[in-house]
């Protein structure tokens, strides 16, 4: 039961955010709203995403220590996942003049087996640590192999920017939890992304180093060993795409939403409505299973 209510509460403290992006997102798609308005509430997205960034890396931090993460490992598309970060970042860096430069080896295999998420992760925070602390000139990531045991490649990962660089003093203690560079304390943020960081690169069996100069920017490397894996194991993930509606031909589609956290159910009820779906809430089992024999609902959401 205590460690159920550790993870339930990680749920919790991401809740309220989650009420305020998804409301915003819902707003955001108002035809009807005018150019300022739109203007203030894609602000307030960008502030709820930093603050969901801020939980996320607090509990991760906390999870680490407390020995609670483990791996989780799977076949996927290394190339996928590389263009998906390619993707994330060009945006931001072309919005603020920077090259993003992505060099690849020609060999690098399609398919390997590694904990994605987590590998996704460390990409995150490095390119856009790289991005967030250059003012002007490039961001290059290029992305090799080292020789390995068989059937494994050594990914070898370096992010180079054109940043301020970062003195010897703050190179010594620049993986450790809630210390920043001088640039990271006036930019703001967190001073746990590295930290985690090199956590889950060691947690993979690698490692992540720096090297900086001042006035210069600075080079992140990191280098661990993964699994290669034959194509026809792996499977491509389909790309996300938005619901615009229910088929016609598939009738009218009832859904249930049970949540005893009105925000929660009013999201989700907006949500699902907006989509041509008739909707019924219930803010406990009980009133749950009442609603359930006079509303027959086709799927139910719970919690």
């Amino acid at each position: 039961d205590v460690e159920r209510s550790r993870g339930l509460g990680d749920v919790y403290k991401r809740q309220p955010m989650n009420a305020i992006l998804g409301f915003s997102q819902l707003l955001g798609r108002d035809p009807l709203l005018t150019k300022r308005q739109r203007q203030d509430v894609e602000a307030i997205n960008r502030a709820g995403e930093q603050l969901l960034g801020l939980i996320n890396d607090v509990l991760d931090i906390s999870k680490i220590e407390a020995g609670k993460i483990s791996l989780n490992p799977a076949v996927f598309s290394l190339w996928d996942l590389l263009a998906d970060v390619e993707a994330i970042f060009r945006s931001k860096a072309e919005a603020k003049g920077l090259e993003l430069l992505i060099e690849k080896d020609p060999g690098l295999p399609e398919f390997v087996v590694a904990d994605t998420g987590k590998l996704r992760q460390v990409l995150n925070n490095v390119l856009g640590n790289a991005i967030k602390f250059t003012g002007s000139g490039h961001v290059r990531m290029r992305i090799g192999m080292r020789e390995a045991e068989r059937g494994k490649i050594g990914l070898i990962v370096e992010v180079e920017d054109t940043g301020p660089g970062i003195s010897k003093e703050d190179i010594a203690h620049l993986f450790m939890p809630f210390e920043q560079a001088s640039a990271g304390s006036r930019l703001g943020g967190t001073g746990l992304g590295l930290a985690i960081s090199r956590q889950l690169v060691e947690m993979m069996g690698g490692n992540i180093s720096v090297e900086s100069e001042v006035g210069k920017g600075s080079c992140f490397r990191i280098d661990l060993e993964i699994e290669t894996a034959k194509r026809e194991i792996g499977k491509k993930e389909k790309k996300g795409r938005r619901v615009i509606g229910i088929a016609p031909s598939s009738g009218q589609v009832r859904a249930l939403v049970v949540d005893d956290n009105k925000a929660n159910r009013t999201l989700l009820k907006a949500i699902l409505k907006s989509r041509g779906i008739e909707v019924a809430e219930a803010a406990d089992g009980l009133e749950a299973l009442r609603v359930f024999k006079e509303f027959s609902p086709h799927v139910i959401f719970m919690d």
